[in-house]
């Protein structure tokens, strides 16, 4: 474990010289809801060499500076990122805060074989099935699809939106 470097567990507000050597091991844009061809922001999940995880934010205004520096899979030392709470439905780790870039944020790649590949996070099923409807985390589920439906489109106050059903078995259920 590198000294130099900030684990995720420490992670809080009121400081933005957080030094953190991760790796992205997910990462996807969020497109602008009217016009596709529009990127708001980039996020991802980062993960440390303790398997701590926090999701992290590249804003719209600064895409410019950091799209094409961020890979999934890629381990990098980031400085300078901005923290803020966590909120939201749909909350991809169970870490309290998030980090933003910001403008000042450095991103040099390194090598890191200590920092885990996939950051998977096993739960039992019974720890899963207990979750009431407004559980605001992801949960990863393995399963087989087995089908899936015919594109539909659903009208609701003159936004169509399209969508896909599928069909899948659990073999542990």
């Amino acid at each position: 474990m590198d000294p130099s470097f900030d684990m995720l567990c420490d992670v809080v507000p009121g400081r933005e010289s957080w030094r953190v050597k991760v790796r992205v091991i997910r990462v996807w844009e969020v497109l602008n809801f009217l016009n596709h061809d529009q990127t708001n922001s980039i996020e991802m999940v980062l993960i440390d060499e303790k398997g701590g995880k926090i999701h992290a934010t590249i804003r719209k205004q600064l895409l410019y500076l950091f799209k094409l520096k961020i890979m999934e899979g890629q381990t990098y030392k980031l400085s300078y990122l901005a923290v803020a709470p966590s909120s939201g439905s749909y909350r991809t780790t169970l870490h309290p805060y998030k980090f933003f870039f910001q403008m000042k944020t450095k991103v040099r790649i390194c090598e890191s074989d200590a920092i885990p590949k996939l950051g998977l996070s096993f739960s039992n099923i019974s720890d899963v099935l207990s979750h009431t409807v407004d559980y605001d985390y992801l949960v990863d589920v393995m399963g087989i699809m087995t089908g899936i439906s015919v594109e539909r489109e659903y009208i609701k106050d003159g936004r169509v939106t399209k969508i896909i059903t599928m069909f899948k078995k659990f073999p542990f259920l």
